[in-house]
């Protein structure tokens, strides 16, 4: 039927107008040229005559009769069995590539039709109408369309997927044409949406909410309408991606989630427990669907041309913002930039589409998809990164930023190499990316979403996967150190780092404590319930992924105590940065062992050197010897032994086992001579004291809303958590304290005195020190008993270990 009518212009003439069969079924009308219209995606499926053609796939249909649903049911049938059946990947392969063969050569006949309806000036309106119509009748069909409608079936009115990717297709056929050739596509005109009701019609979110306060905008004159325009043919294209394909490749994604935690629930389940069996039968279902949008969604012609799709996608933004990657340096443009009123009507979803349709592949496709792009294409991608990441405000959630690093995280962990390459060969990379990531990395803390506290860890996991292969270069680590040099955000990203690995490690340990006490349970045997099941299942998954991310935390620090030393100390959060690495010490010391094991994917030791890599790095600082020294909750002597014996347990160098040995004779030192300069100084008067420490200040600051006057160095470690005065909850920034040079100079004379003071009894500090039996230890955690003078025989000989 569909070669007939590509063939038959008197019969394409027909199909507009058969009797009972409305060309377009709905109450209302269809205005492509003002992006206006009412139609109902269920009923343009079935009850358009245009629809019948349009809905032929090995993807599932509406089925209005029980003969179609048999149809169906057959057609998935045949799939399962000749996919599973075959024991080698190639004859499966083949077996795919015949499926998509006969979907292809029916989408050539679908797209025949299409192409006469369009030379035709009596039925090239009503083609363009009738694609109008499929988009105007499925705006459900989001992502969160989608998720409601799986809870509520009466809200499903909506086309299926089989007709919404063939539109798709056969609008991205149209395309074709002009995604190599400037000379077309720069008549794309980008005023389409701001000169008709697109935006509002569908629903969608615009990538810029409001005009930013202070910010100029450009204006751009008005689209002038007319049918079958380049600019339409891109325009409905985009929007039936959006509509048709991303929708395809998000049931696709759920379904290997349910499929991978059906097979996960069964290796889990005894084949007499009563879940088994629905777990089984819900896996064979599953799996079938799988294998459906597997073959249709991955076909190799159609990725290859959404490449070129969305690579034209990335450079018209590139275009229309001003913003050219290539030029910036620092992570942002520069000079004066004004916003393009443009991007106030254009959806954000043109960025996360672009990104989950990778994303997708990737996942599924590994290196093939990779593959599938051309250099130029990949370079687009990368420079789509920079621009995404670049801080101007053309993008409204904080989150759609967020996507580009998820992108670029799988793209790394795709290929490591081919990345690493390509970062270095890419200017815009070289010049912006380290900045960019380290400036996502803190802003990512604070968003406004309900779940920004528990999100923000998988962005910042997703950066750490990106470090892990940029630092391999020497550009890489070169850029980093500049950075560290010269960047207000590097203070503020050691600190998130700081955060992130106590509050991980803690998170880590919470959920392992819930899970041995099921597993205790049903190792004594009981029976777990269903919801105590998948509390197991969750906790040891969190207690993975949070043990993960402790370790990437650490591993950061350790890098960069390594290569920027100076930077890493420099600021004034040294007592958080000594504290926090004393107390992941302690923890592991003391809990480690309970992670030990592949389940896990964690390694106690190798953090552990990690730990002992940073206070060797830093232990030419004093004042960082100092702080670890004096830290009461976790740092001891015995702690320290321990921390080496389990560290060596997996191979320390020669000079990394000495380099610790000599860091602890010298903290043990420092702590005595702290003790006794503390002794000295006790009775300080309360205008001395800082209120957020207790300690003498020595560099005296005064918060201008509250009037209080504290340590420069603890209010600043204060801001960088959160930018507001601890006293009144008012917003400050440490550029708005005001210096206290009198009262400083007091303090020093004061301080001075004592020590004068403390001498003339013939008292010599040097000399002092405190027995070390007699040191307190306040460690805050339950730790393996080593008493003061094993742990002095473990650092002596190295032989003991």
């Amino acid at each position: 039927m569909a070669a007939i009518l590509a063939e038959n212009e008197l019969f394409r003439r027909q199909l507009l107008e058969l009797p009972g069969l409305p060309w377009i079924p709905g109450p209302m009308g269809v205005s492509l040229s003002k992006g206006i219209g009412s139609s109902q995606g269920d009923l343009l499926e079935t009850d358009s005559p245009f629809g019948a053609l349009m809905r032929v796939s090995t993807l599932p249909g509406l089925e209005r009769t029980r003969t179609a649903k048999e149809a169906n049911e057959r057609l998935y049938a045949k799939l399962k069995e000749d996919l599973e059946g075959q024991k080698r990947k190639s004859v499966v392969e083949t077996r795919m590539r015949s499926f998509g063969d006969m979907l292809r050569n029916y989408n050539d006949s679908l797209k025949r039709i299409v192409k006469a309806m369009l030379r035709d000036p009596m039925t090239k309106g009503e083609i363009l109408r009738w694609f109008a119509a499929g988009a105007f009748g499925n705006p459900a069909r989001a992502k969160l369309g989608r998720r409601l409608q799986k809870v509520d079936k009466n809200l499903k009115k909506t086309s299926s997927d089989a007709l919404s990717l063939n539109a798709f297709d056969i609008l991205l056929d149209l395309c074709l044409p002009f995604f190599d050739k400037p000379e077309m596509s720069s008549k794309i005109d980008p005023t389409y949406y701001s000169a008709t009701e697109w935006l509002r019609s569908l629903g969608e979110t615009p990538m810029t909410s409001k005009k930013p306060e202070g910010l100029r905008l450009l204006a751009v004159n008005p689209f002038r309408a007319e049918y079958g325009t380049i600019t339409e043919y891109f325009f409905l294209a985009v929007t039936h991606a959006h509509f048709g394909l991303l929708p395809c490749l998000t049931e696709l994604m759920e379904l290997g989630d349910e499929l991978r935690n059906l097979e996960d629930e069964l290796k889990r389940l005894d084949k007499g427990h009563r879940l088994y069996r629905a777990a089984e039968e819900r896996s064979v279902q599953v799996r079938r669907e799988f294998l459906a949008y597997r073959t249709t969604l991955f076909e190799e012609t159609r990725t290859r041309a959404v490449n070129g799709l969305y690579d034209l996608v990335a450079r018209l933004l590139f275009n229309w913002s001003g913003i050219d990657p290539r030029t910036m340096t620092g992570g942002s443009p520069a000079g004066e930039w004004a916003l393009p009123d443009i991007f106030l009507v254009l959806p954000d979803y043109w960025i996360t589409d672009l990104v989950e349709y990778h994303v997708t592949h990737l996942q599924h496709r590994g290196e093939d998809h990779l593959r599938s792009l051309t250099s130029s294409q990949l370079s687009t991608l990368l420079n789509f990164v920079v621009w995404a990441l670049a801080g101007v405000p053309l993008i409204s959630n904080p989150y759609t930023r967020g996507k580009a690093v998820e992108l670029t995280a799988i793209l790394c962990l795709v290929s490591a190499d081919r990345l690493r390459e390509a970062f270095v060969n890419e200017p815009s990379c070289l010049n912006n990316l380290t900045a960019q990531l380290i400036r996502f990395y803190v802003d990512i803390e604070n968003t406004g979403a309900s779940n920004q506290y528990y999100a923000k860890y998988q962005y910042r996991h997703q950066v750490a996967i990106i470090f892990k292969v940029l630092w391999k270069s020497e550009e890489y680590k070169n850029a980093l150190i500049k950075l560290g040099k010269t960047s207000s955000d590097f203070e503020r990203f050691i600190n998130a780092v700081l955060s992130d690995a106590g509050f991980c490690m803690d998170e880590g340990f919470e959920n392992l404590k819930k899970g041995e006490k099921l597993e205790e349970k049903r190792d004594a045997g009981g029976v777990l319930t269903e919801e105590e099941e998948k509390t197991l299942d969750q906790s040891m998954r969190g207690l993975k992924s949070l043990m993960g991310q402790t370790a990437q935390c650490v591993e950061i620090l350790a890098n960069l105590s390594a290569w920027t030393p100076q930077s890493i100390v420099a600021g004034d959060f040294k007592r958080r940065l000594g504290t926090t690495i004393n107390y992941l010490a302690a923890q592991l010391v003391a809990r480690g062992s309970r992670l030990t094991g592949k389940r896990f994917g964690t390694d106690p030791a190798a953090m552990l050197r990690c730990v002992i890599t940073i206070y060797v790095n830093l232990a030419h600082d004093s004042d960082f010897v100092e702080v670890v020294a004096t830290d009461e909750r976790s740092f001891s002597a015995a702690n320290m032994a321990q921390t080496l014996k389990i560290a060596d347990s997996a191979g320390l160098s020669e000079d990394l086992f000495n380099g610790f040995q000599a860091f602890v004779q010298a903290a043990l030192r420092k702590g005595d001579e702290k003790r006794l300069l503390d002794q000295i100084l006790k009775d300080a008067p309360d205008e001395f004291q800082c209120p957020l420490s207790g300690e003498v200040m020595r560099d005296p600051v005064k918060l201008p809303n509250s009037s209080q006057v504290c340590d420069r160095s603890m209010i600043k470690q204060a801001l960088l958590d959160n930018a507001i005065d601890p006293f009144t909850r008012t917003p400050l920034k440490i550029e708005q304290v005001i210096e206290m040079p009198q009262l400083k100079a007091q303090i020093e004379a004061w301080i001075a005195a004592r020590i004068a003071e403390h001498r003339k009894t013939k008292m010599d500090v040097e000399a002092f020190s405190v027995h070390r039996q007699s040191r307190p230890n306040n460690t805050a955690v339950e730790e393996e008993k080593v008493d003061e003078d094993d742990a002095s025989s473990i650092f002596a000989s190295r032989r003991l270990l």
